[in-house]
């Protein structure tokens, strides 16, 4: 995508992307999330590690796709379920985002059941993955690999911030349907 510093496009790509980054994070938080950024999956890892023994996170539910990069590591409390009830244990769910739209500040993340989309939706703090790179400008950007992920039984989540509603006596509750608390970390590297 990057073209040659002859042609001068390369450094005006740059600025794109860190402009969309940027207002992907600025949507983001004014949405009630939180956004860490971060170098590489490693400072990322030790930020995780840090939050959890701050806030006394015995539990981490994480999905299918995080499992192979820290399932065996025993860096997190991660939780091991056979059931919903035991899932309702969890403290804390990770996910890895599959891309951000910077126009809304929303996460997408496609999932294949019930068991990979509970990391981000059950617990009351989701903390979100999200590499720098996969942001995009808006929904159209990726409307083709939506139809692609859905032709393949794929489910889609948009997550924009902590869950709202106003359905319980008009009056605005967080985290009724979904986490109280939403953290994306930012990484530059790519996390797979």
């Amino acid at each position: 995508m990057r073209g040659t510093k002859a042609d001068g496009a390369e450094e005006s790509q740059e600025m794109v992307s860190e402009n969309t980054v940027r207002e992907f994070a600025a949507k983001a938080i004014a949405l009630g999330a939180k956004v860490e950024r971060f170098a590489n999956p490693g400072d990322a890892e030790k930020f995780l590690s840090d939050f959890f023994r701050k806030n006394e996170i015995k539990n981490v539910l994480i999905g299918k796709k995080l499992e192979q990069i820290f399932g065996g590591s025993g860096k997190f409390p991660i939780l091991k379920f056979r059931d919903f009830g035991e899932a309702e244990k969890a403290d804390a769910g990770i996910i890895l985002a599959d891309y951000g739209i910077s126009e809304t500040g929303t996460i997408v993340q496609f999932y294949q059941d019930d068991r990979e989309k509970l990391p981000g939706i059950l617990p009351g703090i989701c903390l979100c993955l999200l590499e720098a790179e996969k942001i995009v400008k808006n929904a159209e950007a990726i409307a083709d690999e939506i139809s692609n992920q859905l032709s393949q039984g794929k489910q889609v989540a948009f997550l924009s911030g902590p869950s709202r509603t106003a359905d319980i006596e008009c009056e605005l509750q967080i985290g009724v349907h979904g986490p109280a608390e939403l953290v994306i970390l930012l990484i530059d590297e790519a996390v797979r």
